[in-house]
Formats: C-alpha cells, sequence, structure tokens
C-alpha cells in the first residue's frame, strides 16, 4: 500500500516536472520577419520575368493560359544567424497547383551539410524536413517546373509556389502566384451578358408604362455601362479591369433579373384585379335585376331561386378568386416573384371564365326585365316617288328670287292695263 502510494506521488512528480520544461521543447512560432525576402525567379515559355512582391505575394506582369510552361527558383534563408537556430528543426511543405508538377527541394545548414528531397511526378506537395543543426539552418532552394492547367474560370489566380511551414503564421513565406486566362470564355461571357442584357431589355420594353419599371430600368444601366467598360478594357488587355466590370455586369444583371421577375408578377396581380373589378360591377348590375324580378314578379318562385343560387355561386366563386389573389401580392412581399405571377396568372384564367359566366346571366336576366319591342315594319313604296335632287338651298336666295318674279309679273300687269286703256281711248 505504502508503495503504491509513493509511485502515484512519483508520477505526478515527473507530471509536473514535464508540464514545466515542455514549453523548452516548443517551437517557436515563426513569421514573416524571421526570413529574408526570398529571391524567386521565373520563366514562362523560355522567357526571363522578375516577380515582385505585391500584398503578400509574387506576382509577374503577364497573363499565362492553359499549356504554358513555368519554372520556379525559390530561395528561403533566415533573416540572421540567431533566428538560423530559430528557424531549423520543423517541415516546410511546398505545394503547388500546376499540373504533372516535380517539385526538387535542397536543405543547407550553416556547418556545410545538406540534404535533397523529390516529389513524384504528378504530386501536388514535397514535405521537407529540416532537421536541428548546431549552427542552424542556411538555406532552402526550392525549384518547381510544369505546365500551367486550365483556369476554373475566364480569370483564375493560382498558387504556381507556396509554403505551410510547421509552427508558423499562414503565408509567413510570400506565394509564387501567376494569374491565368481563358481567353474564349472572356469573350463567351460578355457576349452572354449581352444576351442577358438584351433579354431583359425586352421585358423593361414590354411592360414600360404598365407598371412600375423604374427599378429595372436603373440596374440595366449599370450593367450596360460596366458590360461596356468591360469590352474595352478586354481590348485594350487589361484583363483584371476587365474582369472586375463584368463582375459588376453579373451583378447588376442578377439585381436587374429579380427586378424583372417582380415587375411581370405586379403586373399580372393589377390584371387580375382589374378582371374581379369588371366581375364586381357585372354582379352588381344582375343584383339590381333580380330585385327588379322579384318586385315585380316577373318570374315564378322557382325560376327566381334558380337566378339566386346561380348568383349566389359566382359571387362564391369571385370571392374566392379574390382571396386566391391577395395570396399573390403576399408572394410579392415575401420577395416569392415567380409563384406570385403564376397565381395571378391562374387567377386571370379563372376570372374570365367566371365574367363569361356572368355575362350569360346577366343577359338572361335583362331579357326578363326589358323584353325586346317588335320593330315596326317600313311602309311599302308602291309608286316611284319624285324627290328632290340633293343640292343645298339659299332661303334668302329663294326670297330674293320670288321677291323680284312677283315685281316682275306686277310691272307686266300694269303694262297691260296701261296700253288697254290708251287703245281704249284711241277708240274714243
Amino acid at each position: 500500500m505504502k508503495f503504491t502510494k509513493n509511485l502515484i506521488l512519483f508520477l505526478l512528480s515527473l507530471s509536473v516536472i514535464f508540464i514545466a520544461i515542455h514549453p523548452a521543447f516548443a517551437l517557436e512560432k515563426l513569421n514573416t520577419s524571421d526570413f529574408k525576402e526570398p529571391d524567386v525567379t521565373l520563366k514562362v515559355n523560355g522567357e526571363d520575368l522578375k516577380p515582385t512582391l505585391s500584398n503578400g505575394k509574387f506576382v509577374i506582369d503577364k497573363v499565362c493560359e492553359k499549356g504554358d510552361t513555368v519554372e520556379i527558383t525559390y530561395v528561403i534563408e533566415p533573416i540572421d544567424e540567431d533566428k538560423a537556430k530559430e528557424v531549423d528543426g520543423r517541415t516546410y511543405t511546398a505545394r503547388t497547383e500546376l499540373e504533372g508538377a516535380v517539385i526538387k527541394a535542397t536543405v543547407y545548414y550553416k556547418n556545410g551539410g545538406g540534404v535533397g528531397y523529390e516529389s513524384s511526378p504528378g504530386k501536388k506537395y514535397l514535405d521537407i524536413k529540416v532537421g536541428e543543426w548546431e549552427d542552424g539552418l542556411d538555406k532552402i532552394n526550392v525549384e518547381i517546373r510544369d505546365d500551367v492547367p486550365a483556369p476554373s474560370a475566364r480569370l483564375k489566380e493560382i498558387n504556381a509556389l507556396r509554403f505551410d511551414v510547421q509552427e508558423a503564421e499562414e503565408n509567413c513565406l510570400p506565394p509564387v502566384v501567376l494569374l491565368v486566362i481563358d481567353y474564349d470564355r472572356f469573350k463567351s461571357d460578355i457576349s452572354s451578358m449581352k444576351e442577358r442584357y438584351n433579354n431583359l431589355s425586352a421585358v423593361l420594353d414590354q411592360y414600360i408604362g404598365k407598371t412600375d419599371t423604374s427599378g429595372l430600368s436603373n440596374y440595366l444601366n449599370y450593367a450596360s455601362q460596366n458590360i461596356s467598360l468591360a469590352e474595352s478594357y478586354y481590348n485594350d488587355g487589361e484583363y483584371i479591369k476587365a474582369d472586375e466590370r463584368l463582375n459588376y455586369a453579373s451583378e447588376w444583371l442578377d439585381k436587374a433579373d429579380t427586378e424583372a421577375k417582380k415587375v411581370k408578377a405586379e403586373y399580372a396581380c393589377s390584371q387580375a384585379d382589374e378582371r374581379l373589378r369588371e366581375i364586381g360591377k357585372s354582379l352588381d348590375k344582375i343584383e339590381l335585376y333580380l330585385d327588379q324580378i322579384e318586385s315585380k314578379e316577373l318570374v315564378n318562385t322557382s325560376t327566381l331561386l334558380g337566378y339566386k343560387s346561380e348568383f349566389k355561386g359566382l359571387q362564391d366563386e369571385s370571392s374566392s378568386l379574390a382571396e386566391e389573389l391577395a395570396v399573390a401580392k403576399a408572394y410579392i412581399n415575401d420577395g416569392k416573384y415567380s409563384e406570385a405571377e403564376i397565381k395571378a396568372n391562374n387567377i386571370i384564367s379563372e376570372a374570365e371564365k367566371l365574367a363569361n359566366s356572368a355575362n350569360a346571366l346577366f343577359e338572361e336576366l335583362k331579357k326578363v326585365v326589358s323584353p325586346e319591342e317588335t320593330a315596326t315594319p317600313e311602309p311599302t313604296q308602291t309608286a316611284e316617288e319624285f324627290k328632290m335632287p340633293g343640292i343645298p338651298i339659299d332661303i334668302k336666295l329663294v326670297g330674293v328670287i320670288v321677291g323680284g318674279i312677283i315685281a316682275i309679273a306686277l310691272a307686266i300687269m300694269g303694262i297691260q292695263r296701261y296700253m288697254k286703256r290708251r287703245k281704249w281711248d284711241e277708240l274714243k
């Protein structure tokens, strides 16, 4: 029992000692300041290109495309002799996104020792194990050669070479990145966005003046501006700017597409609303006719009840469609524009059938309340009548002519009397 107790105390003491000294064995966490700026050389298809360090990564002033052959040499060195002893004793993992790459690395120590590593073809990483050396690490020389893969987008940044360092901040050794372009996809994306723009513009043309299209118009205007800029930048070889503008254009087109669905839904709901209002007016007229028929006892009770039953059915169907329209409008408020448009169009279709039924009942009741009178037959023309030619007559002119004729007649009569009297005088 005593032995067991002593053993437990010994183990506990040993654990405390281990915990106390463990930090001394822990690796120092490294960061960028522990290393010199890496010496990087790069060739694309045999052309020497000097990478520059920008925003924590090495870049070149050139875009690559699928099939370009890339060669990179990357030299890692500690910032000073003190750090040389801190940066060793850990694993440096080199990684690449190039296809079929072979990664080679040589570790050099301060006392002249060294060891080499090489990955198998196509393996996209290489673990470089740096041992703990008396004077520490001198440098690590990494080489990689391979072809550029096809990008997954029209313009894609890939890591040609990057490092994961044990117990170190991420990217404490700046990665080498390449900008890879797919020219065909770039041009295809520009054409595709133009087509989207044209299709959405057709929606704008179809609904402008019928409902509120101001939002759709604004979004399409912004999209058009960015598509034009993207095409201009692409033609000038400024692919990063062109890609950026196409991304903006895509965002505006997405907003325009959503707005177009909203426009269609709102218009469909307004049309459904209008149909139901028209049906409501028809039902009001039917109700007035039914009141007249009942008060004047124009039909028997059985027929009247049949009319009222049919009218009640029309009212119920109208109320049901109104409730469905309220649901469609709620869909719009929830951003469910496609669902709202479908429901509103179904309401319009059902409303057309309801309107036809209501109009049929209205016409039937109209005949009961106001029966059509028999038309009076036209008199038969037995002989062809004389008709004055259709010449317009001036009443004043007729008066003057008639007056003139009367005056002439009176003058003639006066002359005749005078002549008779003269002849009489001569006979005497």
